[in-house]
């Protein structure tokens, strides 16, 4: 297994965002995991080149460098298949895209998609807040389209009904 700093930038990524925070044992136990699942991780018989990083308490980022074998639609499936065993062994959702996981105060929050709208109503949440976008495909999308302001994300739309009201 390559370490997730030295993977291709063009490499191929997916990032599983946690309903909550996780503790260290569940990381450790999510390590353990996707180590084995990477280091066999294969595609139509072929090694996949692939790596993985656990962000912030929260996020799982698993990554493949499609430049000698190219994760088809069967291996793919066996990856969200191991995150969905790890998310019902340690009774934790990684598939809720409801979840807006932002930046307050220095610190990774988690809300629900209507606490979030509130606390934009309340104004505790404002279009330079950083949002997490965990629809970027690419390493390369990491350092400038990952952590962006909410005004610059889907989550924008909700600003613009808060000034229309």
């Amino acid at each position: 297994m390559k370490e997730f700093d030295t993977m291709p930038d063009n490499s191929k990524m997916w990032i599983y965002q946690a309903a909550r925070l996780l503790s260290q044992s569940e990381i450790d136990y999510i390590t353990s995991e996707l180590t084995s699942f990477v280091n066999s991780w294969e595609s139509h018989g072929s090694k996949v080149d692939a790596s993985f990083n656990i962000s912030s308490n929260l996020f799982v980022i698993l990554s493949a460098d499609e430049s000698s074998t190219t994760a088809s639609g069967c291996s793919i499936d066996k990856s969200v298949h191991i995150m969905q065993k790890i998310g019902q062994d340690l009774n934790i959702d990684f598939f809720n895209r409801t979840n807006i996981a932002y930046v307050s105060n220095g610190e990774v929050c988690i809300a629900k998609l209507k606490d979030f709208k509130n606390q934009i109503s309340a104004g505790a949440v404002g279009e330079n807040t950083i949002v997490f976008n965990n629809t970027i495909t690419h390493k390369y999308q990491l350092a400038n389209n990952w952590k962006v302001e909410a005004k610059n994300s889907w989550v924008n739309q909700f600003f613009s009904s808060k000034m229309k009201i």
